[in-house]
């Protein structure tokens, strides 16, 4: 049975269960709608804490080897792969140019706030966003070592 494009995302976890005929809980419920995900390609990207690495986890409860469920959306998140390679790129070419990094390379320092904020708009929904994220950050620090 193919789902609505209006579905409720109950609706679907119930078709699915009555699809494999089992409980909406069910494990292979989840695994289907893994299947299913357009976005799960993504994973690649992306370094997933393994259960055993987390401090407050009781490895008798569970399969240390397996990647942990991750819900912290309001913390740093989950560590892109590249992440290293960026910012070795960044620290050699600042190691090598000292300030003239500012204005040359791949990625030139003094544009970042404007690709960000390019990038913040597709996020969250192309409007202007009317501030510099580096403003922010520097305004932030002022403020706590100004108290």
């Amino acid at each position: 049975m193919e789902p609505s494009p209006f579905e409720l995302p109950a609706d679907t976890v119930q078709r699915i269960a009555s699809e494999l005929q089992c409980h909406p809980a069910d494990e292979r419920v989840a695994l289907r709608l893994d299947e299913e995900d357009e976005l799960r390609h993504f994973r690649e990207h992306f370094y997933i804490p393994k259960m055993q690495d987390l401090p407050p986890i009781d490895l008798s409860l569970v399969n240390k080897d397996e990647n942990a469920i991750y819900f912290m959306g309001n913390s740093l998140g989950l560590q892109p792969k590249m992440v290293k390679t960026y910012l070795e790129e960044e620290l050699d070419k600042w190691a090598k140019m000292g300030g003239y990094g500012h204005e040359v390379g791949k990625r030139p320092w003094i544009t970042g706030d404007e690709t960000i904020v390019g990038l913040m708009n597709d996020i969250v929904g192309k409007y202007k966003v009317s501030f510099s994220p580096q403003i922010v950050k520097i305004l932030s620090f002022s403020y706590k070592h100004c108290l």
